[in-house]
């Protein structure tokens, strides 16, 4: 499969800014819109084909174009996938013309050559608890990063040492090994 999937219905948040505020200080004391910008932008960085997860997380509509007459047409590896509609150019095959399946790589389509595209849902029904934390947790590094907070700070014993008490890059570098243990076992196949 070389053309990449497109996005037709983004998915809803799968975290709300009250969740996010009561499980990390960090993002307490921000108003939900900032904390909603965060929770945005950590999803889009775990979220779909192109994200570190290379899955799905919230329900979300996609559209796979196919370039070749074949019979078999793999979708790619999102996790949770359900065809809804298999195209040769704008008319809709009927579903009895077609067969979705699903074998070790995913979910595949057998049926009518000259497929164009086929449109299909994908995301959890309920996100488990682990990916709905490492969201948060990305969503405070983020926050980290880009504000006065995630400064270096330390203090300077005159003429005998400089002791630094908060180094952003090794909090940056722990959070980033909490959420690969949180969301190991939910991490896709990229799509190929």
């Amino acid at each position: 499969m070389s053309i990449p999937p497109v996005l037709i219905v983004e998915p809803e948040p799968v975290v709300s800014a009250e969740e996010a505020k009561a499980q990390s200080y960090a993002l307490a004391e921000l108003s939900d819109a900032q904390v909603n910008v965060l929770i945005a932008a950590a999803t889009g960085q775990l979220d779909g084909p192109f994200g570190v997860m290379m899955r799905c997380i919230g329900e979300q509509e996609w559209r796979q174009p196919f370039d070749q007459a074949e019979t078999t047409y793999r979708l790619p590896a999102f996790g949770n996938v359900a065809v809804t509609g298999v195209f040769i150019g704008s008319e809709e095959v009927d579903e009895a013309e077609y067969a979705a399946k699903q074998d070790a790589l995913g979910v595949y389509v057998e049926g009518p050559a000259s497929v164009t595209h086929i449109e299909f849902t994908a995301g959890f029904d309920v996100v488990p608890a682990n990916i709905k934390m490492a969201i948060i947790l990305v969503a405070a590094d983020i926050h980290a990063k880009v504000s006065e907070q995630g400064n270096l700070r330390s203090f300077e014993t005159y003429q005998a040492f400089t002791e630094q008490y908060s180094n952003p890059e090794v909090m940056s570098a722990a959070t980033a090994r909490v959420v690969q243990a949180l969301l190991g076992r939910y991490r896709g196949l990229s799509y190929a």
